[in-house]
């Protein structure tokens, strides 16, 4: 049956007007006021009437082939990555590496360094003379992490003596070879004193003026160890944290035992009106050379040449070694005057050479009346901090 051209346009335009309502998701209360036949009255009466489970029908059946296409999509990008993943060389799973924990290294395998200074105060010659090496890299010490010599020569009566002992102890001492200066370096300190003393007398014969002497003090850094020579009062000092350990003990008239020794050595030595002096000439009671005070009859035996060596064992909380003549150690009475300015230039990123030359100038500052030679020699690089007052710094016996 053919529905005249008005019929048809009112039929969609009410068709179109019910559908748009329910795409909206609503319902219109009643058709809009536009003639229909009674075919699409019907029709439409129905649609409006009918449940929403029927109503979503249509847009269900719409996105099931939606749905149905994108399943097939992903079904087949599976596929690829299975075929991918077949193409691909076999790798094994790698087992997890069990963690191996750093092995922590000994405390004095660190950095170190060492600085010197040395200067003429009052008298007529400057006749300090020091070594400061570092034999880290020397053959005599393979298989070493750190090595270094570190020596202060007082001379007295002149030069001589002191000059000759920083040009040949080194040599002396190196000659003993690598195995004995690992095995007994005390032995090897003791070996190279002794060789220098008798060099020197054998050079300078008590007829001959100026008949020169010197102190010496030595110390030879191997790894975690200190060993240490000394004749005369030249000093080694160890400054651990807020302590200062004395490495060497004066070899003077004013220690017992050495005013024992030299007493029984040869009683005529020290004058009765004058107790300081050995032979009235010097106040040390051990020295290199000074070949007037040592007589090859015996008839003076009491100036001798024999070091005291010892070994010190270093710990984590020692910072650093002073190596002096008796021009600083005159004047550093307590240990503020050296100690503290020294930890606090050291916390303020001084050098172990600006400290030497911090600890020369307060030498001089405290009016010395002899020439100066500081050895610094900083044991760590670590930081170095400033106890909160003076009075917690403490000397301790050696």
């Amino acid at each position: 049956m053919m529905l005249p051209i008005q019929q048809l346009l009112s039929v969609s335009l009410t068709c179109g007007v019910a559908l748009w309502s329910f795409g909206l998701g609503c319902r219109p209360a009643a058709l809009p006021d536009i003639p229909v036949c009674a075919h699409a009255s019907a029709f439409l009466q129905v649609v409006l009437t009918a449940p929403p489970a029927q109503q979503h029908s249509a847009q269900a059946m719409e996105q099931q082939p939606q749905q149905h296409h994108h399943q097939q999509i992903g079904q087949d990008l599976a596929q690829q990555q299975d075929l991918l993943a077949v193409n691909q060389p076999y790798h094994q799973p790698q087992q997890p590496q069990p963690v191996q924990q750093q092995q922590q290294q000994p405390f004095w395998r660190c950095g170190w360094s060492f600085g010197s200074a040395a200067a003429q105060v009052i008298d007529k010659y400057m006749e300090d003379r020091h070594v400061a090496v570092d034999l880290s890299g020397h053959p005599a010490f393979a298989g070493v992490h750190r090595a270094g010599l570190f020596a202060v020569f007082d001379g007295h009566g002149g030069t001589q003596t002191a000059q000759y002992l920083q040009d040949k102890f080194l040599q002396h001492m190196l000659a003993a070879g690598p195995a004995a200066l690992q095995a007994n370096p005390q032995a090897a300190l003791s070996a190279a004193v002794q060789q220098c003393e008798q060099e020197v007398l054998a050079k300078w014969s008590p007829g001959d003026l100026p008949a020169s002497g010197s102190t010496l003090c030595a110390v030879l850094l191997v790894d975690d160890k200190l060993h240490i020579a000394n004749v005369g009062d030249s000093r080694a000092v160890l400054v651990s944290g807020t302590s200062a350990h004395p490495l060497t003990q004066d070899h003077s008239l004013q220690c017992p035992n050495e005013q024992r020794r030299v007493s029984d050595a040869d009683p005529d030595a020290i004058s009765i009106h004058d107790k300081e002096y050995i032979y009235g000439t010097v106040k040390l009671s051990r020295g290199i050379g000074c070949a007037h005070l040592k007589y090859g009859d015996g008839s003076k035996s009491a100036y001798i040449a024999t070091p005291d060596v010892s070994t010190r064992q270093l710990a984590e909380a020692d910072d650093f070694l002073i190596v002096g003549s008796d021009g600083a150690w005159d004047v550093f009475k307590q240990l503020a005057d050296y100690v503290h300015p020294a930890r606090r230039a050291f916390s303020e990123g001084g050098t172990a050479e600006s400290v030497a030359q911090l600890l020369l100038q307060r030498a001089k500052g405290l009016e010395t009346h002899d020439n100066v030679t500081v050895v610094v020699v900083r044991l760590h690089d670590r930081r170095i901090s400033v106890p909160r007052s003076n009075s917690r710094l403490q000397l301790t016996s050696a």
